[in-house]
């Protein structure tokens, strides 16, 4: 079970800046360490509001860019790795519309293709987090095993103690999500196939207004790197 974070960036002012911010959080990680593999994904607009994830997740918070970090044995800790990543993005992110999931990376189905879908997770206000992790490390998970043609999915649930150390580190603002899903595809057309089927979606989006808040969560769909 790795350690994991993810990042997810606001504040981008278009495509190019999102990429950008990408870039010089790829390249800030790669500077401090060889042992963490980051991987990631500004927003292309693949999912729009044609989909019913799209759709109920419209009104979340503006991300343009999400960034997968897991450490790898040896890796130094998460906040030496991220400590004054906010200042690496004067100019294209604005820190404080920035947030970080940090916490343990959870493999429900193997593989990890181009195409990233990363959610923003905030769970239903009615719920404690640890009876939203309980259903989504369960429940949940077992319908994500269910998928037909999924190719890659995985849950990085919270831990708050290293979250308390990360956060300040990077200098991110937002600290209050409840964890972060990533899906992957081989292609934009294998993803709008499993999405699209009723029979999949309907499920997933029945049991999901179980335990999410959609209107407070957010979805980053892009080609990683």
């Amino acid at each position: 079970m790795l350690t994991s974070v993810v990042l997810f960036i606001g504040g981008s002012s278009g495509a190019a800046q999102s990429e950008e911010a990408v870039d010089r959080v790829l390249e800030h990680v790669r500077s401090r360490s060889g042992a963490v593999v980051a991987r990631g994904a500004a927003d292309a607009g693949l999912l729009g509001g044609d989909t019913t994830h799209g759709a109920e997740t419209a009104a979340g918070p503006a991300f343009t860019a999400a960034v997968h970090l897991s450490f790898e044995d040896g890796a130094p800790e998460p906040e030496l790795v991220l400590q004054g990543l906010a200042k690496t993005l004067d100019g294209v992110a604005d820190p404080s519309a920035c947030a970080v999931v940090a916490g343990t990376e959870h493999i429900i189905v193997p593989g990890q293709q181009q195409l990233l879908l990363a959610m923003a997770i905030r769970r239903l206000p009615e719920l404690t987090h640890e009876r939203f992790e309980e259903h989504w490390s369960t429940v949940h998970a077992d319908l994500g095993r269910s998928v037909p043609g999924s190719e890659g999915y995985r849950q990085v649930r919270t831990d708050d103690a290293l979250i308390r150390r990360v956060a300040p580190a990077s200098g991110f603002g937002l600290v209050d999500l409840d964890g972060a899903a990533l899906a992957y595809y081989s292609s934009h057309e294998a993803m709008l196939r499993i999405l699209g089927d009723p029979d999949v979606s309907g499920r997933l989006m029945e049991d999901e207004r179980t335990f999410i808040d959609h209107s407070s969560s957010a979805l980053v769909c892009g080609w990683s790197r």
